[in-house]
């Protein structure tokens, strides 16, 4: 059963009239009326009629000899078609003076207009006339048979539709081909009208289709009456149609869901005209009484609100968009009103992606009426601030979904509030952009208390609208699965209401996603907290970690703590201070990072203090990456690393971390952080024997009495004092190849400083970050001397030095000669003498060896050196002949190619030529090249940049040997 709604009303034109009405036609002034007789009328309305009957105007007889059944006003042109005895005619309007006629137009019974193109179709017996109006005539175009008589006519696209008795066929209007459509069904009669330029309205049964130029159907769904219609009107919106019952007011826009119609209660219809006007009256004539009645259409904006009232919202806006220009205003509230009805009505439907869409195509952009329709997402405090923007609006009540459907309403509402969000953004920014402006211009920026048209929102409700949209969005994100985009969220500047986005997030359990709304907010220590309990006891928090928080236990969380801190930076200093010990149970390594990664750079005088609290093997690791990375110089931190490598050098047990219980993570081993004492001894001893920052004397003077004696013979190594380092190696390590290597690397030291000192090259560069290589390499052989104090003294010989330590017996006190002493060493001393006087008798020399010797050493003893450095001395004897003669043999080669030279002789001719410049030698110097060619001196000279080159240069015409030949033996 068809909904009712109140599309026209009825009011009388004339009552009662005694003559029979056979055509009527809608004027911009009024109806004109043709009558059986022939005459026409032009009623007009009476303003002196209370009840809006209208009365005859004008009169014009003997327009047609017999009745006329068609009229038609071609406003275009002025005329007025009227189908008379002798054919059609076309008159003058308002005038009614016959201006032309139709030839051989007698006998038409239809005729149908293309004011567009200016083409008439007639429909005479059983044939179709086309005529072109020129302006002055009509020129006759073709003339088509058809199988029968036309009863309807209707153009569309290039082709005349035709209604037979019982059929419908399409004639193209260019051709003549006829093509069948389809049967009229139980109807009397065809019946169509024009939709628009390419559709038509036709009817078949009681249903009216839309046919396009092809014949076929253009919509899916066209108009169902409730019986067969007997004729039709188009009156934009509706499709009125004479039933025989009633009249029947559809919608001609689109078929409504529910059938809605207005039924008309009026009976015997004959003629039927839609007005000419814009104000969509249709006006019928009655067969019984003969009065004339006026469907006047209802106000637009009713006709909507009826509409919505049926839950018609599509057929509404489309009613409403048809109000009149000059009622603008009233248009877009009542528009804007049916969107938001339309929007909760599908909202209702669980239809969410629609119900959005009816809202966002609102006039303005609230974000308060989304946020209404879910309470979850915004509570009443941050909702309420915003209601006075939406006041004047009666907005209608709503459900929030449940279960998956909530979840589905959430996930497409997401997009709507994100559009919200940015808008709000680049107003405020506009906002802070005008204050600026004013405040430069000297002016007091004036914030304006009226609402903007856009949202609604006075510039003080926006803040407050920001905070909602994001609650809401944060609130909305946690309803669908976790993608990453709720932690991306609230890691960008947002305004989430930070009490309920912290208590929504921890009833989620996720712990990650609070830690960032906290880290945007600057509350630092609250999130440092709560990332120390989801690394040290996440089963102790009320909610389970959900999300990514849930893989933060552990080493991972102490890495995310460390992630925070460098985010921060220095002024999370007091976080550090706080947090360090478990960072540091959890990872060492991901403490010491945390340090270096920190932008700007910390000052190692800040973080020393921190990590001395704990440990200082930590001090040290930290100065060792700082000094790496260039964090630290090394001129102001290596002597404080060298302390530290000392401390820990003498500190024989392994330390906890200070605070560190058993109750700590056991993963986290003390021994893993502490520098144990012989690494720290090694890096001692190479950070002071590379490092030129490290103060030898201070460091020496720390020393114990008879700890680290490899360090203290490297510090007296740098101090020059290789006696004293010799006695360490010799007699407190007792290691002689420790001793012979020290001998080996200054000699090698020395020997490089000198053949950089006799070299024109200059030194090596110092390396980067003031330290230099170890003393021995090649690029740090310069600086070892310098240490070594053999620049000072060239001619110290290490050698000998061991040698009178190794004869010294651990007497390191005496200061006399050994010669002198009257004490007999021991074998071992001796035997470690003669092992190095017999593998180094290249670098000692025997007689100063001989002179250190004491008197009452056997000659058993020093025979192997006495055998090494004889045969040393004969070899070095023969290699010397064998270079003298080598040197002679090359000196009598040479001799002899000298005397080869100069036996050759060149003869001149008149025709030689120079190869260089292709002249004749004539009496010019010329120059005599190996391979015979001969070329003028100054050619040569020209050409090579060189007076000669090993080549014979002589003057022509002198006989070989009378005057003696020039040569240049330099090449």
């Amino acid at each position: 059963m068809a909904l009712s709604f109140q599309a026209y009303s009825i009011q009388p034109v004339l009552d009662n009239f005694q003559k029979k009405v056979e055509a009527l036609e809608s004027v911009s002034e009024g109806l004109l009326l043709g009558l059986a007789d022939g005459t026409l009328l032009l009623l007009k309305p009476d303003p002196l009629e209370p009840q809006g009957k209208w009365q005859v105007s004008q009169t014009f007889r003997n327009v047609c000899k017999r009745t006329s059944t068609q009229l038609q006003i071609w406003s275009a042109r002025a005329l007025l078609l009227v189908i008379a005895e002798e054919g059609l005619n076309a008159y003058h309007y308002p005038s009614v003076k016959l201006a032309c006629q139709a030839g051989r137009s007698r006998g038409v019974h239809k005729f149908v207009l293309d004011e567009q193109r200016n083409m008439l179709c007639l429909a005479v017996k059983k044939r179709l006339m086309l005529f072109h109006h020129s302006g002055n005539e009509f020129i006759e175009l073709k003339d088509f048979s058809l199988p029968d008589t036309p009863v309807a006519l209707q153009w569309v696209g290039d082709s005349i539709c035709v209604g037979f008795k019982r059929e419908y066929a399409l004639v193209h209007a260019g051709t003549g081909a006829i093509t069948e459509m389809f049967s009229v069904g139980r109807a009397s009669g065809p019946c169509m009208v024009t939709l628009s330029k390419n559709e038509l309205l036709v009817s078949k049964d009681n249903v009216a289709v839309i046919v396009g130029p092809d014949g076929r159907t253009t919509r899916k769904a066209g108009i169902t009456w409730s019986d067969t219609p007997s004729a039709m009107v188009i009156a934009r919106p509706h499709a009125l149609a004479v039933l025989p019952a009633h009249v029947e007011v559809r919608s001609a826009q689109r078929e409504s869901r529910h059938g809605l119609a207005q039924v008309l209660s009026i009976r015997d219809v004959g003629p039927i005209a839609a007005s000419q006007g814009a104000d969509g009256s249709v006006f019928m004539a009655l067969l019984g009484d003969g009065s004339i009645r006026r469907l006047s259409p209802t106000p637009y904006d009713r006709q909507a609100r009826s509409l919505a009232a049926a839950d018609e919202y599509a057929e509404a806006l489309n009613m409403a968009a048809l109000m009149p220009r000059d009622q603008a205003q009233e248009r877009t509230a009542l528009t804007d009103e049916l969107h938001i009805q339309y929007g909760h009505h599908l909202f209702g439907q669980d239809d969410f992606e629609g119900a959005y869409s009816q809202l966002a195509l609102c006039s303005y952009a609230n974000p308060v009426i989304l946020l209404r329709l879910f309470p979850s997402l915004t509570s009443e405090a941050l909702l309420d601030p915003l209601l006075p923007s939406l006041a004047d609006l009666q907005l209608p009540e709503s459900t929030e979904p449940n279960g998956s459907a909530r979840e589905q309403a959430v996930s497409a509402l997401l997009p709507y509030l994100m559009s919200h969000r940015s808008r709000l953004a680049a107003m405020q920014s506009q906002d802070s952009t005008g204050s600026l402006a004013s405040h430069e211009a000297g002016s007091e920026p004036t914030a304006p208390s009226a609402p903007d048209s856009a949202t609604r929102l006075t510039p003080a409700m926006r803040p407050a609208a920001g905070c909602a949209v994001d609650t809401a969005i944060l609130k909305a994100m946690l309803v669908m699965s976790d993608s990453g985009a709720l932690l991306r969220f609230v890691q960008r500047p947002n305004m989430v209401d930070l009490e309920e986005g912290s208590q929504a997030l921890r009833q989620a359990g996720r712990y990650s996603e609070l830690v960032a709304l906290l880290q945007s907010r600057g509350l630092h220590e609250a999130a440092m907290e709560l990332l120390q309990a989801l690394s040290q006891a996440p089963e102790q928090l009320d909610v389970p970690p959900q999300g990514a928080s849930a893989e933060l236990k552990g080493v991972t969380g102490a890495w995310a703590a460390v992630r925070y801190l460098v985010e921060v930076g220095a002024p999370a200093m007091d976080c550090i201070k706080l947090h360090v010990r478990w960072i540091l149970q959890a990872d060492t390594e991901a403490a010491l990072e945390m340090f270096m990664q920190m932008q700007p750079p910390l000052e190692p005088s800040y973080v020393m203090p921190i990590l001395a609290a704990q440990d200082a093997s930590l001090c040290a690791h930290y100065l060792e990456a700082a000094l790496r990375n260039g964090i630290a110089s090394a001129a102001a931190y290596d002597t404080e690393l060298a302390h530290l490598y000392l401390r820990l050098a003498l500190d024989k047990e392994p330390q906890q971390l200070k605070g560190d219980s058993s109750s700590g993570d056991k993963d986290a081993s003390p021994s893993s952080v502490h520098i144990s004492a012989e690494e720290a001894s090694r890096r001692l001893n190479e950070l002071a024997s590379t490092s030129e920052h490290v103060d030898p004397h201070k460091l020496l003077n720390l020393l114990p009495a008879n700890g680290l004696p490899h360090l203290r013979a490297v510090l007296l190594e740098r101090l020059g004092r290789h006696q004293e380092a010799l006695r360490v190696y010799v007699h407190t390590m007792h290691d002689s190849r420790l001793a012979e290597a020290y001998c080996d690397r200054l000699y090698d030291a020395a020997v490089e400083a000198r053949r950089q000192s006799n070299s024109t090259a200059g030194t090596s560069a110092p390396a980067a970050n003031g330290r230099t290589s170890r003393p021995g390499s090649a690029s740090g052989s310069a600086p070892a001397a310098k240490w070594a104090g053999l620049e000072e003294d060239p001619s110290f010989r290490m050698y000998m030095a061991l040698i009178q330590v190794y004869l010294e017996g651990g007497h390191s006190g005496h200061k006399e000669h050994p010669a002198q002493q009257q004490q007999q060493p021991d074998s071992a001393a001796w035997g470690e003498v003669a092992r190095l006087l017999s593998r180094k008798h290249d670098r000692i020399d025997p007689l100063q060896a001989l002179g250190l010797l004491p008197d009452q050493v056997s000659l058993k003893v020093v025979l192997p050196f006495l055998e090494g450095a004889l045969r040393a001395a004969g070899e070095q004897q023969r290699n010397a002949a064998v270079v003298k003669s080598l040197c002679r043999a090359e000196n009598l080669h040479l001799r002899e190619d000298i005397t080869r030279s100069k036996q050759r002789s060149v003869t001149v001719t008149q025709e030689r030529a120079c190869h260089i410049c292709h002249k004749r030698i004539a009496n010019a110097a010329f120059v005599a090249f190996p391979e015979g060619g001969l070329a003028h001196y100054s050619c040569y000279k020209r050409d090579t940049g060189r007076a000669s080159g090993g080549y014979i240069a002589s003057r022509p015409g002198s006989a070989h040997g009378s005057s003696p030949p020039v040569y240049d033996i330099s090449g």
